[in-house]
């Protein structure tokens, strides 16, 4: 019998993080959130949330200087979103 989650391995650390995101472009978009790959779909929203925020024309009076970023959080959430890891946690 295997142990496919590494549960009973004896050099198993008890707070070691886990890493939610295997797929291609994940660490990428991940990046761009400004989070690292142990992040949970709960912390990938709420910097989408941020970040929209920061970067929206509406946000800023108007200023379109961040449309470029705004575009690459959309781009990145989208990716995520449609991942495995975080459609498993919704």
């Amino acid at each position: 019998m295997g142990d496919p989650h590494n549960l009973f391995a004896r050099d198993r650390t008890p707070h070691a993080p886990v890493k939610h995101w295997s797929g291609f472009g994940d660490a990428q978009a991940l990046a761009t959130l400004g989070l690292g790959d142990a992040a949970r779909a709960d912390d990938v929203r709420r910097a989408y949330k941020r970040l929209v925020r920061r970067y929206h024309p509406d946000s800023n009076g108007g200023d379109r200087a961040g449309e470029g970023k705004l575009q690459a959080v959309v781009n990145a959430y989208t990716h995520l979103k449609s991942a495995r890891a975080f459609r498993s946690e919704s």
